[in-house]
């Protein structure tokens, strides 16, 4: 049998060194300084996730505005409008998606929610400045969820099937000629084009698109804070502020005008 001897001297010591805790005071200041700490760091975390999708939006658009000027290149005019047939896959979209730009995700702002789109009554439906456009299979746009607009004034018209393409007296004819990094050819969007003028006044709110606004009112939208992404003629893309929008050359006709936002 094995027998333990207490040692007196080691409870001694023992008992001159408690066991250490922190008192409530104590837990609170700690508490209060990471909270100060958080309230710090959040902000900046969140303005750089913000910066990150902006960047992630010049990206997206910079490859659809390659898409364009490829095919302003191959073909040497402006993206066609067809206005006799629709569904014939001869829209700006179907025309990219077939043969120039295929992966989905560049079609999408990364501030947008794919869930918060479509239309009821297009005329008076009311969308959020984060819904994307969508089309089925069957639709002129074809089977594409998207959220970049094409500057409408960029497009020629064509009425009838070989028909030649006829050109408003404000529409650009050729983009590689005319001054083309002055030139909006896409931009952040809630519609699949637009037909800016700086004669437009400003929205009644840039938080929502209303679906009878043909302008402004598709691309004046709170998306990257008060910005939007936009890509020109000559390759370049920009955040651009919503004010700024009135500065830009949308097309052939168009007179700059100083904005102010509230």
């Amino acid at each position: 049998m094995i027998f333990m001897r207490t040692n007196a001297s080691s409870h001694r010591l023992l008992r001159r060194w408690p066991a250490v805790a922190f008192t409530l005071i104590e837990l609170l200041v700690v508490i209060a300084i990471i909270a100060i700490l958080a309230g710090l760091l959040l902000p900046a975390l969140s303005q750089a996730k913000a910066k990150g999708k902006a960047i992630q939006s010049l990206n997206n658009i910079r490859q659809l505005n390659m898409g364009v000027l490829l095919y302003v290149t191959d073909f040497e005019k402006v993206m066609p409008y067809h206005s006799y047939s629709l569904s014939a896959n001869t829209f700006w979209i179907p025309l990219l998606k077939t043969n120039y730009l295929q992966a989905e995700k560049s079609w999408i702002c990364p501030n947008t929610r794919p869930g918060n789109n479509g239309f009821g009554t297009y005329a008076t439906d009311v969308l959020p400045a984060n819904a994307t456009w969508w089309g089925n299979a069957g639709s002129f746009i074809g089977a594409t969820t998207g959220s970049y607009t094409l500057n409408g004034w960029i497009q020629g018209t064509v009425t009838a099937a070989g028909a030649a393409t006829t050109y408003g007296a404000n529409n650009f004819k050729n983009i590689e000629r005319d001054r083309p990094g002055e030139i909006p050819l896409l931009a952040d969007g809630s519609w699949v084009d637009s037909w800016p003028n700086s004669t437009e006044v400003l929205p009644a709110t840039y938080d929502v698109r209303r679906g009878a606004d043909t302008g402004f009112g598709r691309i004046a939208l709170a998306r990257h804070g008060r910005a939007i992404s936009v890509a020109f003629g000559d390759g370049h893309a920009a955040t651009t502020k919503l004010p700024d929008l009135w500065l830009l050359r949308w097309h052939e006709n168009n007179v700059p005008r100083t904005i102010s936002i509230p």
